[in-house]
């Protein structure tokens, strides 16, 4: 509910954390009914952009060698939007297949390959539970262990969409409250505030002992040892669950160097993959350009 515009909202999600096709097909009906599609320019990367006092306009450059006249000009990049790359000691002569979950190849069947992950935040605890169950063996190289808490997805009723659609002041309401919590219990945490800091951190103990209740050294590899806040709070049903997998291990002391097709731990153990993906963090891009 809360993926849609104020001013365009739907009322017919299939579940509360809806899955990408549903946001997909969302924003291609908004982009069609408001006429966008027309004036979007696919593939088009922006190289620079300066403003013309003079003419009062901006002159936008793309890497095509297009030059765009604009009276206004909006950054919508997003916050992270470029992968980085670890400076990881022969990652560059990997033999398998290696890509960045940024850059997803989905050309690349991952079905009965060994499959080696170097990060564990946010991306990754997104499409580790999805090819678990695909993969021969999954490896995931942590290097420090996240605060996480539950999602409490599930799919709505009939009856919760019917009254959606039959009273739409009803869903913005509902998805004001979501925004609501989100903001009222994360942003104090990460201000600092102590009381809802230690009941954050209560869940998340609560979430991890719950879903792990029977592996002591898991959890402790996986209990951060840094205050709840200090880096972003991850949300998640079904990542501890996927840890518990046979055929997936947890390398806490993460990835050193990389030899051939092996992945070499910060313990000395050497690792056999078939594929190697780096769910290593995003950045924005920096320019000296203007």
């Amino acid at each position: 509910m809360f993926y849609c515009f104020s001013f365009e909202q739907r009322t017919d999600w299939p579940r509360v954390w809806s899955p990408q096709s549903s946001i997909l097909e969302y924003m291609e009906h908004c982009a069609t009914k408001y006429g966008v599609r027309p004036h979007i320019r696919f593939g088009c990367e922006v190289e620079g952009a300066r403003f013309d006092a003079e003419a009062g306009l901006w002159r936008v450059r793309t890497t095509a060698g297009d030059e765009i006249q604009a009276e206004i000009l909006v950054s919508g990049v997003g916050q992270l939007h470029r992968p980085v790359i670890p400076d990881l000691p022969g990652l560059g002569h990997f033999r398998g297949i290696r890509f960045h979950s940024a850059r997803w190849r989905h050309d690349v069947d991952l079905r009965g390959k060994r499959v080696g992950v170097i990060g564990n935040a946010a991306s990754a605890i997104q499409f580790i539970p999805e090819i678990a169950p695909l993969v021969s063996q999954l490896t995931i190289f942590q290097r420090t262990p996240n605060w996480m808490i539950p999602r409490g997805d599930r799919a709505y009723t009939d009856a919760e969409r019917r009254r959606f659609a039959r009273h739409p002041w009803l869903a913005k309401l509902y998805r004001s409250w979501i925004w609501a919590r989100a903001d009222l219990m994360f942003y104090p945490v990460m201000r600092g505030n102590r009381l809802l800091s230690a009941l954050l951190e209560r869940q998340a103990r609560t979430h991890l002992l719950g879903q792990l209740p029977d592996d002591p050294g898991l959890r402790a590899a996986l209990t951060p040892d840094y205050p709840i806040g200090g880096k972003r709070v991850l949300i998640s049903d079904d990542y501890y669950p996927a840890l518990r997998r046979d055929n997936v291990e947890l390398v806490a002391s993460g990835a050193a160097r990389v030899e051939d097709s092996q992945v070499i731990d910060g313990e000395g153990r050497a690792h056999e993959v078939d594929v190697l993906i780096l769910a290593t963090a995003s950045t924005p891009r920096t320019s000296s350009r203007r």
